[in-house]
């Protein structure tokens, strides 16, 4: 990401598109750094941004964002290491369809079809990882790479712009809206 002015400006956008809840669950009185430290990484600004308004939840009952300091495991921090753990897996027994490292992923969603939505650990600014999205297979050639930071993404996704084999049609024609829940 470019910085302040074009978060602030996506952030707006993005709320007028989905409105965040009256009500966020689990959206305030977390410790990034320590979680950055435990995990030996630092986070994208547009998530802590995007959780400290919206919580924890789903967006269009089917897209789970991941909220490190939820009361849920498999949607806290405890839901990281299993998605970077299958990639490991499947690296280990396909070699030549996984090359990426499974350490260069950072998991920030989930579908309800099983479908993964990561960073790609590119870069030593996290503001400026992009996202793609895994089909439950995690194998290579099921991996979409957007381009996107994830308020852009989630733009994309929200005006109809993001075109996608793994997720489904009827998902990306919406309409949508965020459910609170964890």
């Amino acid at each position: 990401m470019s910085g302040g002015g074009r978060d602030a400006r996506d952030l707006a956008r993005l709320t007028a598109l989905l409105p965040p809840p009256a009500r966020p669950s689990e959206a305030i009185g977390h410790d990034w750094s320590a979680f950055g430290a435990a995990h030996g990484l630092r986070t994208p600004r547009d998530w802590r941004a995007f959780l400290s308004l919206y919580g924890t939840g789903a967006i269009g009952g089917f897209l789970w964002v991941l909220n490190p300091f939820s009361a849920n495991p498999a949607l806290n921090a405890e839901a990281i290491a299993p998605l970077r753990g299958a990639y490991a897996v499947m690296k280990e027994r396909f070699p030549e369809d996984h090359p990426r490292d499974p350490a260069a992923f950072l998991p920030f969603g989930l579908t309800d079809n099983g479908d993964s939505l990561a960073w790609l650990m590119e870069g030593d600014d996290p503001d400026a990882w992009t996202i793609a999205v895994f089909d439950g297979s995690q194998a290579e050639e099921a991996v979409e790479t957007t381009g996107l930071t994830l308020l852009p993404f989630l733009l994309a996704l929200l005006e109809g712009r993001l075109r996608s084999a793994i997720l489904p049609p009827d998902f990306l024609s919406g309409p949508f809206a965020f459910t609170p829940g964890g």
